[in-house]
Formats: C-alpha cells, structure tokens, sequence
C-alpha cells in the first residue's frame, strides 16, 4: 500500500511539472511573437519599418498663372508611418527635394541631380527657400506623422498654356526618426524615400466679365419674351 502511495505521489509530481512547463511556454509564446516597435529597432530595421506616402501620388503639378507666368506652386504632404504596427511616426524629419532633371538622388546630404536638364531650366523653392535647381528643405512630422510642403518655382513657362508639361521631378527622404539619423557605416543615408515628377499647368480659362454680362443679358432678354409670350391671349 505504502509503495502505491509513493507511486501515485511521484505520478502526480510528473503531471504537475508537465503542466507548469506548459503554461510557462503559452504564457511566452505571445510575448515572443510580438512585433517589434519602430522605435526599439536600429537605423537599418528603421530603414525598412517606415513607409513614406505622398497624398496625391506620385507627381505633383505646379499651377502658375495665365499665358505660363510665374509664379508656379504646389503645396503636398507627406505620411510617415511605422510599417511594422501602423502607427504614425511624430517627429520624424523629412527631406523635400526639387529638381529641373528628371530624377535626384538622395544618398548624397544635399542630393544629386539625376538626368540632363529640362526645358526651361524652371528654378525651384521648397518651403520658401532660395530658388535653384536643386533645392531642398526639412519639415519635421506632426502627432499624426504628417508633414507638410510647398514648392513654387518663379520661371515663366508658356508651355504650360497647352497643359501639363514636364518640368523636373520631386523626392521625399525621411532623415531623421525616433532621434536616430538613418545613415548606414559609410555615411551614406538609407532612409525611406518617394517620390516622382514634376509638372507644370496654367490655370483653367475663366470667362471675361464682359463674357458674363453678355451672357446675363441675353439670358434675360430670352426669359422676357417667354414671359411675355405665356401672357398674350391666345388667338381664337
């Protein structure tokens, strides 16, 4: 009898061990699969974490005034957002580039112009800076991760009379996030990055007041003789 006892107090001992050994593996199996935040993981785990959204697309359109006179202006904004969770990233610092070529690259601390020029040279001004044709300036992300920008560009362009027209092309560059500057070992910033072309475009025709009062008196003149025709006695 004593032997059983000891049998059946060693059995239990064994189910009760095993059972401890499994809630402890449940209960860290969630904490393991838990995802990162953007904020806890290095410059390169940054780097790949964070998207960066344009929130009219890829190309932007300048809009000057009538006949393709200066100046041109859009104003855009960015979102950045950690990828791994969603969440807006606030605080982040954000490179707005402007070019008269067809492309820029930003691994350079001032960026590069990419492509030969285009026609007319247009200069450009990011967030009220000097004009040139690689300009660039720094907005910092707001509590929802947006940033916002203006380029204007002061070159007469009369081809943009016909529509839009190919001026140069834009990019986004998040330098900085989480108080970390996203370089790599060799300097060289590897920070996500969008962005795409530039166009110009006059303004849509708006009809002269001449038009308008031409317009609004012929428009009155026709409701008059309606009235007066639904007036006259009808012919018997």
């Amino acid at each position: 009898m004593s032997w059983n006892l000891r049998r059946d107090l060693a059995t239990s001992l064994l189910i009760a061990m095993m059972g401890l050994s499994m809630l402890l593996v449940a209960g860290a199996t969630p904490a393991a699969a838990q995802v990162p935040s953007c904020a806890s993981a290095g410059p390169g785990a940054i780097a790949i974490s964070l998207v960066l959204n344009l929130a009219e697309g890829t190309d932007l359109t300048l809009v000057g005034g009538p006949g393709g006179s200066p100046p041109f202006t859009v104003t855009s904004q960015v979102v950045a957002t950690c990828k791994a969770t969603g969440e807006p990233v606030p605080g982040a610092t954000v490179r707005i580039f402007a070019s008269d070529t067809p492309g820029i690259d930003v691994t350079p601390l001032n960026g590069a112009q990419i492509g030969a020029q285009i026609a007319p040279n247009m200069l450009f001004s990011v967030c009220g800076g000097a004009a040139s044709p690689l300009a660039f300036c720094d907005v910092v992300t707001n509590a929802s991760g947006v940033a916002s920008f203006t380029i204007t560009s002061t070159t007469a362009n009369p081809a943009a009379v016909g529509g839009p027209v190919l001026i140069g092309s834009h990019r986004e560059q998040i330098r900085v996030a989480f108080g970390t500057t996203l370089v790599d070992s060799s300097g060289i910033f590897i920070g996500p990055n969008t962005g795409g072309f530039l166009f110009a475009t006059a303004p849509a025709a708006v009809p002269e007041l001449d038009s308008f009062v031409l317009f609004g008196a012929g428009g009155l003149a026709l409701a008059g003789y309606a009235l007066k025709r639904r007036r006259a006695p009808v012919a018997q």
